[in-house]
């Protein structure tokens, strides 16, 4: 590529191709927290945090290069008309919140209490959509510069990085270092090549401030897509050994908010919530098991988290369903399905205990098991790959009062996974049953263990 600058202005103008790559980047992350639904009121918040951390960062940005762009005579004039038009650094307005208490009577548990609440948001699409357009504008005024080839370049090394994710950023210095050292060898190869054989016109190689832009660029884009596979792992785990590395990327990132955020608020599970989809699974499973509606007793879907077929931790629904067949026996099914509830992930099958108490991780592994009793039983359910793994629990007997629950660790305590805990009132426990008082367990391989 010739050289279009006087001498003394290429890294300038490398300066102004940073800023409009970056900027690119958090547009792109700013579009997929606007277009994708929030699973949560707290997820939403946290989307509405980050926009609004993202969205004046871009124009930042953005005014950089032009700074840059303006003072070497490249016309910035579309640039500015619709700067023009940009009169805030707003990412997010109209959020509204609502709540809602509904009082409904079941035939199993008596009196269902249902407290829900619902908030809304509307990000700011025009200004994204604007802010687009400025990037264009601005890569016009570089006809020099091949956009494509730069971002085929970004793609490459964070594919070659992949597997630097896995470690602290450290370990990014190094692959950046060697990358440059492979491009900078290409290079040389390139021009001895084009003199050896110079009836043949070739691509001029790229000058050095060049290549270490792209690596430079693409270590950004490796780092935020690192950062948010850590916010969405810390999320659905609330795996205390993340929180470090997570506030220390997001203060680094320049978003001080949520990493105080993270750092001082107590963690709460942000798992995909079924009730958008409660009606359509339901009545997908009365046409198949041939329930009608008046014969269902109970109807049960939480989210919860699963490994998927790469290994990697993934969500999905806990669906159970009881009820009257055609010749009013009672019947439990239960099964797994997709979050956008289309297909089964784990088959539907008889459930041997017929009344889901909840899902929790129980062992520490970030995944999640369900928990079921009846018929003097209490199960706890691995989800492995397609298909179920039941471990006996306690044995509960007919006749002793005890109550079933799952409970979330405290965040000041020695525990750092949810617990199955049996509570007993009866101050004579017939035979069998749990003792009077209350008993935490844990799963330990596939045991169920006392934990306090």
């Amino acid at each position: 590529m010739a050289n279009p600058f006087r001498e003394g202005q290429p890294q300038l103008v490398d300066e102004a191709i940073g800023s409009i790559r970056v900027a690119s980047t958090l547009i792109a992350q700013f579009e997929a927290m606007a277009y994708s639904d929030a699973p949560s009121i707290e997820e939403l918040e946290l989307r509405i945090r980050q926009s609004q951390e993202i969205y004046p960062s871009i124009w930042q940005h953005l005014d950089d290069a032009r700074r840059v762009l303006a003072a070497r005579n490249r016309d910035v004039t579309a640039f500015d008309e619709l700067r023009s038009h940009e009169l805030g650094h707003v990412g997010v307005t109209n959020v509204e919140t609502s709540q809602k208490l509904e009082v409904a009577p079941t035939l199993m548990a008596g009196v269902r209490i249902r407290y829900s609440a619902t908030k809304s948001a509307s990000f700011n699409l025009q200004g994204l959509e604007r802010a687009s357009r400025a990037v264009q504008s601005l890569m016009r005024t570089l006809p020099e510069v091949d956009w494509a080839a730069l971002a085929r370049a970004e793609d490459r090394q964070i594919a070659a990085a992949g597997s630097m994710w896995k470690g602290r950023w450290r370990a990014i210095s190094k692959v950046v270092a060697a990358a440059i050292v492979v491009l900078i060898i290409a290079m040389v190869v390139r021009t001895f090549a084009m003199s050896a054989e110079p009836a043949k016109p070739a691509k001029p190689a790229l000058r050095l401030s060049e290549i270490a832009g792209e690596t430079e660029h693409a270590t950004a884009r490796a780092r935020v897509a690192y950062l948010e596979d850590l916010t969405r792992r810390f999320k659905l785990t609330c795996d205390r050994a993340l929180r470090p590395e997570l506030v220390g990327l997001l203060r680094e990132a320049g978003r001080p908010a949520a990493a105080a955020s993270i750092e001082t608020t107590a963690c709460v599970r942000q798992l995909p919530a079924c009730e958008p989809l409660y009606a359509s699974i339901r009545r997908r499973l009365l046409a198949r098991y041939s329930f009608a509606g008046d014969r269902v007793l109970d109807f049960s879907c939480r989210g919860i988290v699963i490994t998927n077929a790469a290994g990697e931790l993934d969500t999905a629904f806990a669906v159970s369903i009881s009820g009257r067949g055609r010749d009013k026996t009672m019947v439990t099914y239960r099964g797994v399905t997709s979050t956008d509830g289309e297909h089964d992930v784990v088959a539907f099958e008889l459930a041997p205990a017929p009344y889901a108490v909840g899902t929790g991780d129980l062992d520490g592994d970030h995944r999640d098991e369900l928990v079921a009793v009846g018929g003097a039983r209490l199960l706890v359910t691995r989800i492995a790959g397609d298909h179920f793994v039941d471990l006996e629990g306690p044995a509960l007997p007919e006749g002793c009062r005890a109550d079933v629950s799952l409970e979330t660790p405290p965040e000041d305590g020695a525990r750092t996974h949810d617990a199955l805990v049996i509570t007993a009132d009866d101050p004579h426990p017939r035979a069998g049953c749990p003792p009077t008082g209350r008993q935490v367990y844990r799963l330990a391989g596939d045991e169920l263990q006392i934990a306090e």
